[in-house]
């Protein structure tokens, strides 16, 4: 009745009430869960550790995030927006200076974040462990990525806009890099220039540059 305990619903209006976490509570906790999952990977990443990272209750998080899995799907959407509008910065601000300088200039910046590095492994690994969500959100990016790229070396004259595969190639290679760097740890001598040189000539570049 009206006079006994409230019901669910109630009682659930009424913790979200009492919790009442702050506009700012949602960015901190996406920030320390990144953090800890770079450091501990997706598994061993609790709920209570991500908490206490944020300095938060653990009542304002799971406000925020009822499960593990919803929080593990915006780090996902945030880690893989960021890197898409970072990847896409260094794609139009160094373009102009020509393919071996601009894939430099990425490899550098993929390469430079051990975190970011250390989360997208473990997103990697979360999605092929069967996290479907997960899997579809990094699929978006990657075919944002694959596209981002075709469209800029269709630009530099060096690919069709309809061929798919080139910006496959440089997606992969950036990948293997990512991955390769954290399975050497400190051991990894990866040259940036390098790496850009040997690439831009797979795909070209020198042959158009000395054209007539």
């Amino acid at each position: 009745g009206r006079g006994g305990a409230p019901g669910g619903k109630a009682l659930g209006q009424a913790l979200m009430a009492a919790v009442n976490p702050d506009a700012d509570s949602r960015d901190l906790i996406l920030a320390a869960a990144e953090a800890v999952v770079s450091e501990r990977g997706v598994e061993a990443a609790s709920l209570a550790d991500i908490a206490k990272a944020a300095g938060v209750s653990r009542g304002t998080l799971y406000y925020h995030y009822p499960s593990k899995d919803a929080l593990v799907l915006d780090i996902a959407e945030r880690h893989m927006a960021a890197l898409t509008d970072r990847i896409f910065e260094l794609a139009r601000s160094e373009g102009a200076s020509g393919l071996p300088l601009m894939l430099e200039a990425l490899v550098r910046e993929i390469l430079a974040d051990d975190t970011r590095s250390a989360t997208h492994v473990h997103l990697v690994q979360c999605a092929f462990e069967g996290n479907e969500a997960v899997r579809e959100r990094m699929a978006v990016s990657y075919r944002g990525w694959i596209d981002m790229v075709v469209e800029e070396l269709a630009r530099l004259g060096l690919a069709s806009r309809k061929d798919e595969g080139v910006g496959s190639l440089v997606v992969a290679v950036l990948d293997g890099l990512v991955m390769q760097k954290r399975i050497l740890g400190r051991g990894s001598r990866i040259s940036e220039s390098r790496v850009a040189a040997l690439l831009s000539a797979a795909l070209g570049e020198p042959a158009r540059r000395a054209a007539p």
